[in-house]
């Protein structure tokens, strides 16, 4: 997980963005997109669990004066809850991308624990309306326990063309779901 400037409310799940270094399990590279940051000083802290629920953690103070992106703002962007919930065996989310932009657009399922269930979605996305089915499924295909499940809206803008370099603002909302059976 990461944190920006010591606040821990707001989890930034880096699993996805991290590779392990060929034939190795202990060594690997993060590449993460972060959000605009505003000019000043700044903390980022990653904390790190392994398989064994050994932990680490370890920060870095940095200073940037970075103009800021074009950004993805909320009324851009809604997210509607889940229907129907409590659900059983499948629910729909429906969000909506408004303005011209083109997005990077990721919806994925959490556990209670933090645990990522599925991704449901991880592509290009223009503006419009979309509704996703979740059919109450791991990323295996197994059925997941009932409970209280969570999921989570990643939206990126893209840059325009040629200018690849610029990264647009990044939208994050999460909204709870209970799968009954």
């Amino acid at each position: 997980m990461l944190f920006i400037d010591n606040n821990f409310q707001d989890t930034h799940n880096l699993a996805d963005f991290f590779t392990y270094q060929p034939a190795s399990h202990q060594v690997g590279t993060l590449r993460y997109p972060l959000p605009f940051i505003s000019a000043g000083s700044h903390t980022l802290t990653l904390q790190v669990h392994d398989n064994f629920n050994n932990f680490a953690s370890d920060s870095v103070d940095f200073i940037t004066g970075v103009k800021p992106p074009p950004q993805v703002t909320p009324d851009q962007i809604t997210l509607a809850q889940n229907y129907p919930n409590p659900f059983n065996p499948e629910t729909h989310i429906q969000f909506t991308l408004s303005g011209s932009n083109h997005y990077q657009v990721r919806l994925e399922i959490y556990n209670i624990l933090g645990q990522r269930v599925r991704v449901l979605l991880n592509g290009s996305l223009s503006a419009g309306e979309y509704e996703i089915r979740w059919d109450g499924r791991d990323r295996r295909g197994n059925p997941v326990a009932s409970g209280i499940y969570i999921y989570r809206l990643w939206v990126s803008s893209h840059a325009p063309q040629g200018m690849s370099n610029q990264r647009g603002g990044i939208y994050q909302r999460s909204r709870k779901m209970v799968l009954l059976k």
